[in-house]
């Protein structure tokens, strides 16, 4: 059958907000990303995780240029673990903080 859906989700981008009114071109980046993964060989679900990695980072640091909203940075394979997606099953999961049990 048929897999079910995973749901991708990650802190607000808060830094783009202040660098121009947002994001420009977050979702030709991701489209193009995930293309590029695949070309690469990386299974599907690897390829949409780590293209959405790729634009969190990116947007992260965007800086505005001229008026308008910032364009995404294209800074790289994701590097920062802040920049990578929680994954869960459904909606209502990914909207939940992640859960971690204690170390102590």
């Amino acid at each position: 059958g048929e897999a079910p859906p995973v749901w991708l989700s990650c802190a607000r981008v808060g830094a783009t907000e202040a660098a121009g009114g947002g994001c420009h071109g977050t979702g030709c980046v991701l489209s193009t990303a995930i293309a590029a993964m695949l070309a690469h060989g990386h299974p599907l679900v690897d390829s949409v995780v780590l293209a959405k990695a790729y634009v969190t980072q990116g947007m992260a640091s965007a800086a505005a240029v001229g008026a308008g909203p910032a364009p995404v940075a294209h800074t790289g394979w994701p590097s920062s673990p802040s920049s990578m997606p929680v994954l869960s099953r459904s909606a209502a999961a990914a909207a939940a903080p992640p859960r971690f049990a204690r170390c102590d």
